[in-house]
């Protein structure tokens, strides 16, 4: 489980995270409601506070399993 502050993840509402905000860029393409973002590749995983607006995702994290990881992975505090 990878536990995120909503203080800091400040568009990501406290709870289960949403399948819709999670993506794996690895395997499908961005969309404007994706907010975490996932290389399986590489293992970096990403915050895109905006979506696929003009800011662009900052790396918060990197696994170096890279583990197949889900948004049922997730939870917001």
């Amino acid at each position: 489980m990878i536990v995120l502050s909503s203080k800091i993840f400040t568009t990501l509402t406290p709870g289960s995270l949403s399948t819709g905000l999670f993506k794996d860029i690895a395997a499908a393409k961005i969309d404007a409601s994706d907010r975490l973002l996932y290389n399986g590749d590489t293992g970096a995983l990403f915050y895109d506070a905006d979506g696929s607006g003009a800011d662009k995702a900052v790396q918060f994290a990197h696994l170096d399993n890279k583990a197949a990881i889900t948004s049922a992975d997730f939870f917001v505090v």
